[in-house]
């Protein structure tokens, strides 16, 4: 997947995630911290929940089968996405290309319906 430059990006992280941490799987999960990881400086991002005062803090929805995550301004290059949630934690390597916005494939969308003038 590749993601521009500039963030903004909603990220849906699909998974069981009411059975992947803890059994038996707690009604309610609490807030799970989701990192985007570059690989050539391995310098760790935290995600943007997207909710007024916790600004770090991503929720899953209420059938806990998606985290719900924004991505930041970011600079350019390969991302491993790491979730943690209590002491447990889930990472999936090269998860996303982060590549300048004028290359991503929204911004020839939206590039479809303008006029050419």
């Amino acid at each position: 997947m590749k993601i521009g430059d500039d963030g903004g990006v909603k990220l849906y992280i699909y998974g069981d995630w009411k059975n992947q941490f803890t059994l038996p799987a707690p009604a309610y999960l609490g807030a799970f911290t989701v990192s985007f990881i570059n690989q050539s400086t391995n310098k760790k991002t935290l995600a943007l929940g997207g909710r007024a005062g916790n600004k770090n803090e991503c929720f899953t929805n209420l059938e806990q089968t998606y985290i719900e995550a924004y991505v930041p301004p970011l600079t350019r290059g390969t991302y491993d996405l790491k979730v943690e949630w209590d002491a447990s934690n889930a990472l999936i390597n090269s998860a996303f290309q982060v590549i300048p916005r004028n290359k991503v494939k929204e911004t020839y969308e939206l590039r479809k319906l303008l006029p050419s003038f």
